[in-house]
């Protein structure tokens, strides 16, 4: 079969040679991006909204609390109770439950304990005494990390000369 003048012969290798380079190219970028992901870079991540369940117990409310309250008044107070024990009606338990995207989650328990129609006692997250909640494990954490500023910034105030300032912790002094 003669040769046409418009097609030229090519040489058979040709073609495949150039089609490898992009998938080389594609092989060593992604090497190269399951290398990066295993050195700690971080992936982003979708956005979560903060999931809030039961009844929001605030400290004002608790404060209110008084024993022989009847129960409707406590119902004003706190609302409606989330659990209801069918068996027990002596007892209301109110639970909240909150996670924000990036903190721990929080978590309260309180129960109103009834004698009769009359408010009896308060058990839970309360505070013995003084009808408070709790700070919340992140609110403590964050006390901590400004309690330990503080005597940080006494001992550095320590160790240049200068007095530290009023409120804030002595350094302990080591034992000799």
């Amino acid at each position: 079969m003669p040769s046409s003048p418009l097609i030229e012969p090519v040489a058979p290798n040709f073609r495949c040679r150039r089609r490898a380079r992009p998938v080389r190219l594609l092989f060593a970028a992604g090497a190269a991006a399951l290398a990066l992901t295993g050195c700690g870079l971080r992936m982003p991540t979708a956005y979560a909204p903060p999931l809030q369940q039961g009844n929001v117990i605030e400290q004002e409310s608790l404060a209110k609390l008084k024993p022989g309250m009847t129960r409707s008044q406590v119902r004003f107070l706190l609302g409606t109770p989330l659990v209801v024990d069918v068996f027990r009606t002596d007892r209301w338990d109110y639970v909240y439950f909150l996670r924000r995207q990036g903190q721990a989650p929080q978590q309260r328990r309180v129960t109103v304990i009834f004698d009769g129609d009359q408010l009896a006692r308060v058990e839970g997250d309360v505070v013995a005494g003084s009808g408070t909640v709790p700070p919340s494990p992140a609110a403590r954490a964050e006390a901590a990390r400004s309690e330990a500023a503080k005597a940080d910034a006494a001992r550095a105030g320590a160790a240049t000369g200068d007095k530290p300032a009023a409120g804030a912790a002595q350094p302990a002094l080591p034992d000799r």
